[in-house]
């Protein structure tokens, strides 16, 4: 069990109020789950051990981030919020 902002449950699927309500809830998962990881590859050991439905989630995941240059566009970003 886990603090979540769904109303309700459908399946195994989490309904939720609106978007604000799945994303904060996505971010509490994040925080609270994802806590003890220390490296990228563990995060992805994480996410595909436990949050998506789907085998190919992570692979999917990591050719997007590749493909539109997400990891260089936050660590950019990162640099300049930090420095």
């Amino acid at each position: 069990q886990r603090i979540t902002t769904a109303q309700n449950k459908k399946d195994t699927y989490a309904i939720y109020r609106d978007w604000v309500d799945c994303f904060y809830d996505y971010c509490m998962y994040q925080s609270e789950v994802m806590c003890n990881v220390s490296n990228e590859e563990q995060y992805f050991a994480k996410l595909d051990e436990r949050y998506a439905e789907d085998p190919m989630y992570v692979s999917k995941l990591k050719k997007m981030i590749k493909d539109k240059k997400l990891k260089s566009l936050f660590e950019d970003w990162f640099i300049s919020v930090v420095l």
